[in-house]
């Protein structure tokens, strides 16, 4: 978490953009926390701000995909809030369908890029790599 950190510190004292993490954990006592305590440790560590997005597993994730439930861990010390706020079952990331999941992670990104920037950033891409390849093209050996 501290080399993490120390990355997103060094890219936003370079590029002086926000930080932000896609998480992914398990919808249980601990996973649930799991994400507040990532941004609460990356903020420390990248001595900054870093805002950390859970995409999945997510209760309505659990609901709409119709997981299958495993008890939830009584002896998790968070497991009375957890329970009282989602019941005695929690659900394992890895349930989720491997291309339902990488469509929800590629949904988040879409949400946090400048997609015209993105776009804009392509095209200047494939131009440079035409480029290159024209004069590939036309050496003579």
């Amino acid at each position: 978490m501290y080399d993490r950190a120390k990355y997103l510190q060094s890219q936003r004292d370079v590029e002086h953009k926000h930080a932000h993490v896609i998480y992914l954990g398990d919808h249980d006592p601990s996973g649930i926390d799991m994400s507040r305590d990532v941004q609460d440790r990356l903020e420390l560590y990248s001595d900054g701000p870093v805002t950390v997005h859970r995409v999945a597993l997510n209760h309505d994730q659990v609901l709409r995909h119709e997981l299958p439930p495993d008890p939830a861990k009584w002896q998790d010390s968070r497991a009375a809030d957890y329970i009282a706020k989602y019941g005695e079952y929690s659900w394992e990331l890895d349930a989720l369908d491997p291309t339902t999941l990488a469509s929800i992670v590629e949904n988040a990104i879409k949400q946090l890029v400048d997609l015209e920037k993105w776009r804009a950033a392509e095209k200047a891409q494939q131009a440079a790599q035409d480029k290159l390849q024209d004069v590939i093209d036309n050496l003579t050996v």
